[in-house]
């Protein structure tokens, strides 16, 4: 069995050429990052949250009520479906095209350095 080798990278540099990578090319399942709440409830999104539905009724079979934290929450899908059940919604996400999208068109709290 091979020893797994490890690349150390400064880290400040590698934060940054990763946000850089996934504001320039994020895409939420395949689809570019929605730039309306139309867009975002269009066919073709919604056709993706299946995965997102499936971690939220996961969720609500342990818990009604409460806070979800999505790290690496992308545009928002788990956050938005979660408060549409009331839950208290906060996310984190490297890109800021996805963050601004979850920000400024969904109303969730996302955090983006």
């Amino acid at each position: 069995m091979s020893k797994p080798r490890f690349r150390i990278h400064e880290s400040q540099n590698a934060g940054k050429k990763l946000e850089r990578h996934y504001t320039k090319n994020h895409r939420l399942e395949g689809l570019p990052v929605p730039k309306s709440i139309e867009e975002f409830l269009s066919e073709p999104c919604k056709e993706n949250w299946f995965s997102k539905a499936r971690d939220l009724k996961l969720k609500l079979s342990v818990k009604t009520a409460g806070r979800v934290l999505d790290v690496g929450c992308a545009s928002g899908t788990l956050l938005w479906l979660a408060k549409q059940k009331w839950f208290e919604v906060k996310g984190v996400e490297i890109g800021h095209g996805p963050a601004e999208f979850a920000r400024n068109v969904l109303g969730i709290g996302v955090y983006c350095s």
